[in-house]
């Protein structure tokens, strides 16, 4: 009544190794166009994070100066982006200050990698943002042309 079919080993098919190669190699190729876009997309989110500290460290700031008569005492907090200068267009600003490329009276210095922000006030200033960048910063070791001594 009923026929059982008998599978052959041909009909049953798989990748062949010519097309997982080519798969692996355009997977590849993608990773390389695309690991550049990430990496700047996850420094930007760095940036990002920042500035948003800088703006309720700015906000904090006004209250104390709304609250007192007196100049508050300066906030500062770790920077969380790896690479120096800004990433985001200009101009850039955090409440009364603005960043166009060049230092001002409320703006001083630019980010830089395990860097700081201080945000401080003076009454006849207002509100100042001074960015630094840490002493860690990412260096290439140089060859000398010596083996036995130490790279700079």
């Amino acid at each position: 009544m009923f026929k059982k079919s008998k599978k052959s080993k041909e009909s049953v098919q798989g990748f062949t190794l010519v097309e997982l190669i080519i798969i692996v190699a355009i997977l590849g190729v993608l990773l390389v166009i695309l690991a550049p876009a990430y990496t700047k997309y996850i420094e930007r989110s760095r940036e990002s994070t920042d500035l948003a500290n800088a703006k309720s460290a700015y906000n904090e700031l006004m209250m104390n100066v709304a609250e007192k008569e007196e100049d508050p005492e300066p906030i500062s907090f770790k920077l969380k982006q790896k690479h120096p200068g800004w990433q985001s267009p200009l101009p850039i600003i955090v409440g009364s200050a603005s960043f166009d490329g060049t230092n001002t009276d409320n703006w001083v210095g630019t980010p830089g990698r395990n860097g700081t922000c201080v945000v401080s006030y003076e009454k006849n200033k207002g509100v100042i943002f001074t960015w630094s960048g840490g002493g860690d910063v990412a260096v290439r070791p140089t060859y000398n042309g010596k083996l036995d001594t130490t790279l700079t």
